[in-house]
């Protein structure tokens, strides 16, 4: 346990961002008890962006997960995001998402992606847990949401894990590193690369309210959209309730076009 948490952070490290760990005692059992895992598709593991390396199991989940976002003058945007989510024994699920989006004058869908996530690696005690996740995007999005179809396809590599930092202290620490390949004839955008960190602990007596720090960045994307701009990294913070079957995710994240967006998302697993 101690080594699989320090290899953890030490992956948190190499990608940019410092973060200082209490020692972790020693467990005949390399993953801590008392988080339950949501979908992570794209999140909704109790954070908001950063995708865990776990599945689901066989099942099946429906999630919604949404943002808003005041526009100063005109209005709200608000973005949902429903998804299933289909787990085929302990290391692959299938998930399919689409965006339901309103904005000041524009009320549309948009993009369709479809993902398959493998997970390749169990928590060791010298190694995290790790997965491939890769994502094909249609571009479904109607008129006036053409800023979310900036990229057919992504590849994630997604490493972390549930760790025992203390006697009484839980964390779940994930890093995320992608390549979002943009569609050869769109004229304004071209491929970039997606960084995401994220740690998660209880905060209850009975591990079923959780709070959560993420930190994602895109760094080559030449145009700012609905899904992110380049350069600057944005910082979400939130808290998230959890039951085995439900689980309900509410945060701020630092707002990408001058203001704040509210983000919320809920997990129903069958």
């Amino acid at each position: 346990m101690k080594k699989s948490f320090f290899a953890i952070t030490a992956l948190l490290l190499a990608s940019g961002v410092s973060f200082t760990a209490m020692a972790a005692v020693s467990d005949e059992s390399y993953e801590a008890q008392g988080i339950e895992h949501g979908i992570s598709e794209s999140g909704l593991t109790g954070l908001t962006h950063v995708i865990s390396p776990y599945t689901i199991g066989t099942g099946i989940s429906g999630t919604v997960n949404a943002g808003m976002q005041p526009v100063a003058g005109t209005g709200n945007t608000v973005i949902l995001y429903p998804s299933v989510t289909i787990g085929l024994g302990s290391r692959l699920e299938f998930s399919g998402r689409t965006a339901l989006i309103n904005a000041p004058g524009i009320s549309t869908n948009g993009d369709t992606e479809f993902s398959v996530k493998y997970r390749f690696r169990s928590l060791g005690e010298t190694m995290p847990a790790m997965a491939l996740v890769a994502t094909a995007i249609l571009p479904t999005a109607g008129a006036g949401a053409e800023d979310v179809n900036t990229a057919s396809g992504r590849i994630f590599v997604v490493a972390g894990g549930d760790v025992q930092v203390t006697d009484n202290t839980i964390m779940a620490i994930y890093a995320n590193f992608g390549v979002n390949f943009i569609d050869p004839g769109e004229a304004t955008q071209n491929n970039y690369n997606t960084y995401g960190l994220g740690i998660m602990a209880p905060i209850s007596d009975d591990n079923r309210l959780h709070a959560y720090l993420e930190y994602n960045m895109n760094h080559g994307k030449t145009t700012n959209t609905i899904i992110g701009r380049d350069g600057n990294g944005h910082l979400t913070v939130g808290a998230r309730y959890s039951t085995k079957l439900l689980k309900i995710s509410v945060g701020v994240e630092d707002g990408w076009l001058g203001s704040n967006v509210i983000v919320a998302g809920v997990t129903v697993g069958f």
